[in-house]
């Protein structure tokens, strides 16, 4: 949903397309099917490449940040019962855990994976680190943006209010309220997040410089893989 928002609100920048063609069929006569494929961006004499993937972590991160408003807006709103107690505390933690955000920038970073460095990707494995990592967060206790009510809100956040609000010491609190190994898997989660950030936009810089007339050694490294892959695939058939 988050991928489709950003398709449908903006044009990002990018160097490569994709394009449907027909796929091979071996002269058999079967229905007409067709495949992507990546190209190149035609620009105009003096244009510059992409070399910066700034514009798609901002744009995803703005429409996972409404998307989160939105549905924290709601959860919120219905916790209004005469028997639900500390309504500010439980509105104030409920949008503490960045998961809106980590798969909003895991999503953008495939993207500019295949748009910028021209890597083809498919879209399962663009959407596939986020989903995994959802996937992990709704386990341990967040409800999908689907499921309009929730029952038990405090294993959402996985921080009850009597825990802050009884007569405990901070040590004891930080024992009883995170959940260790979560906080482990958000923490690698972000490190990815990080470290996928400086590379991509390493090799956006390094796939524009040209070395006597030659392709920097990252596109070679593209062209020769999918030369190998269509090598293997000839092979086969």
């Amino acid at each position: 949903m988050k991928l489709k928002v950003v398709q449908l609100s903006t044009k990002l920048p990018r160097n490569f397309r994709s394009r449907k063609v027909a796929a091979n069929t071996n002269g058999k006569k079967k229905k007409k099917k067709r495949r992507k494929i990546l190209e190149p961006v035609h620009r105009a004499p003096g244009e510059a490449e992409v070399t910066t993937i700034n514009s798609y972590i901002s744009h995803m991160l703005a429409a996972s940040l409404g998307m989160k408003f939105c549905d924290t807006t709601r959860r919120v709103l219905m916790y209004t019962k005469h028997g639900d107690e500390h309504k500010s505390f439980y509105a104030f933690f409920r949008g503490f855990y960045p998961i809106h955000e980590l798969c909003g920038s895991m999503t953008a970073l495939e993207l500019a994976k295949r748009d910028v460095l021209g890597m083809n990707l498919p879209l399962w494995r663009m959407l596939f680190p986020a989903v995994v990592f959802h996937g992990m967060a709704n386990l341990k206790g967040m409800k999908p943006i689907f499921k309009w009510n929730s029952g038990a809100p405090w294993s959402e956040i996985q921080m009850s209010p009597w825990y802050v609000l009884g007569d405990y010491t901070l040590p004891q609190i930080l024992a009883k309220v995170p959940p260790k190994l979560w906080f482990v898997v958000v923490g690698r989660v972000l490190g990815y997040i990080i470290k996928n950030y400086y590379m991509i936009g390493r090799h956006a810089v390094k796939r524009t410089t040209t070395f006597a007339g030659k392709n920097a050694a990252f596109s070679a490294e593209l062209q020769a893989a999918e030369l190998l892959k269509k090598a293997a695939k000839k092979d086969k058939s």
